[in-house]
């Protein structure tokens, strides 16, 4: 195997093993033997497989690099994709109708793989409690934030739309306590991104950044991050539509909101619903 088919976060256990102790060396062992394991368990199962606790799990995943083990295994989620598609080189050939259905469901069960319910239920507690919600999406190929725009405005949630990277640095700078900024990253982010989003965390915004680029600085000025596997990974890369992961985010965070009975109802009951037409007689508030 070349250097370059390495996984990075194999990379980075074999860069920091002589500052690990004993118990942290046999925790390396498990996970470059085990990646499979780690990748489809729990850190409650990882630590009683390898006999440590929970806490010595997290340390090892800060030791070499990552904000804790939820960014370790997305990292690993993220490898593991991608020694299934050099595997996937060598197998028999498959029709293209079949390849790039296998295309769609690797997409989405990765992304599945690396998020974890308790960020839904966070993002739906900010968006409760916020006084406005901003969504920034830089002219995504699907439009994702408009999407998701149109999506709270069926149940009475004003968000303002921001397609421009001038208008993002306005808002953040005139951000107050309980914003909520969502945004949409489908490229590396900037250090000028990094400092904006900063700068809503100095003011107790809150920020929820969905991307198919993690880091490490982008966990930091987070309050919620969900990481979609990007398209690089998949054979028909150059046919499959950028974001597709985010419509399945999108979905599966507005089917959170919708069965909060107490938020419908109180929505129900706004005059915010009465604003347009056609969410007045809304379905979402007929069920």
């Amino acid at each position: 195997m070349n250097d370059n088919k390495i996984p990075a976060v194999f990379s980075y256990i074999a860069s920091r093993r002589n500052d690990m102790t004993l118990r942290e060396n046999e925790i390396a062992n498990f996970v470059l033997k085990n990646p499979e394991f780690i990748v489809n368990n729990t850190i409650t199962n990882i630590a009683n497989e390898v006999g440590v606790s929970e806490t010595s799990i997290n340390r090892f995943c800060k030791k070499i690099g990552y904000k804790g083990f939820q960014d370790f295994k997305i990292a690993m989620v993220q490898g593991s994709l991608y020694r299934d598609i050099q595997s996937d080189h060598t197998d028999a050939p498959q029709s293209l109708f079949v390849s790039m259905l296998s295309d769609y469901k690797k997409v989405l069960d990765n992304t599945f793989a690396m998020m974890k319910e308790e960020s839904f239920i966070q993002i739906v507690k900010y968006i409760k409690e916020s006084r406005q919600i901003y969504i920034f999406d830089n002219h995504s190929p699907l439009n994702i934030g408009k999407c998701l725009q149109q999506k709270l405005k069926t149940i009475g949630v004003d968000a303002i739309i921001i397609n421009d990277w001038t208008s993002m640095k306005l808002y953040c700078s005139k951000c107050q306590s309980q914003d909520v900024f969502i945004t949409f990253f489908n490229t590396m982010c900037s250090t000028a991104m990094i400092d904006a989003l900063s700068n809503i965390n100095q003011k107790s915004g809150r920020n929820i950044v969905i991307t198919s680029y993690d880091s490490q600085k982008m966990a930091e000025v987070s309050d919620v991050k969900i990481v979609s596997a990007d398209k690089l990974y998949i054979k028909n890369k150059d046919a499959f539509t950028d974001q597709m992961a985010f419509v399945f985010i999108i979905d599966l965070l507005f089917s959170y909101l919708l069965q909060d009975e107490d938020f419908m109802n109180e929505k129900k009951n706004s005059d915010a619903v009465f604003e347009i037409d056609q969410i007045s007689n809304s379905y979402y508030f007929n069920m």
